[in-house]
């Protein structure tokens, strides 16, 4: 499933770069107006916030191509949430331009069904074991109860993960001190 996140998210983020480069860069051009179905005056009346509306995608964009990258590196967590919160977002502004403009449906439906597709195939929260065999999982200091150490911590090395306790709210001591 995490490839085909990938290939997901990577194809939408692809979608994405090129809305960005109709709004942002060729927004009243007879092409691109076709493709939103806007006049020559709306578009020159919209053109500045078409511009702003472009990076938003870019954005969006640079989110899911970032996530696909930390889980090619191996960066389960990262990359999930990143591949999630860019296609999520991708589809929620699928969803508010196809409710907002009904004439521009068929639009919201090429920009979200990618999106969607990415966005499940990416499943954020991968079950315990997956998550257990990692080596990220691992390699995180953990905070320890002084004296009764729980058995999850034993096999912690001290030396790096030292045990701390909680002495007042919000501040963590050395249990040595």
């Amino acid at each position: 499933m995490i490839i085909a996140a990938q290939i997901l998210a990577t194809a939408a983020a692809l979608l994405h770069i090129y809305i960005f480069s109709m709004e942002s860069l060729t927004w009243t051009t007879a092409k691109t107006r076709s493709v939103f179905k806007t006049s020559e005056a709306e578009a020159e009346a919209t053109r500045e916030m078409a511009f702003n509306q472009g990076f938003y995608n870019l954005f969006l964009a640079i989110a899911s191509i970032a996530g696909v990258i930390a889980l090619g590196l191996g960066h389960m967590a990262v990359g999930a949430t990143l591949v999630f919160a860019g296609t999520g977002s991708m589809l929620a502004a699928a969803l508010v331009l196809a409710l907002g403009s009904p004439r521009k449906a068929k639009l919201a439906i090429k920009q979200g069904g990618i999106a969607i597709s990415g966005h499940r195939a990416a499943d954020p929260w991968p079950d315990a074991g997956q998550l257990a065999r990692h080596e990220e999982f691992h390699t995180q200091p953990r905070l320890e109860r002084t004296g009764n150490h729980d058995q999850s911590n034993q096999h912690a090395d001290p030396a790096r993960f030292p045990p701390f306790r909680l002495a007042d709210p919000g501040e963590l001591h050395r249990a040595d001190r």
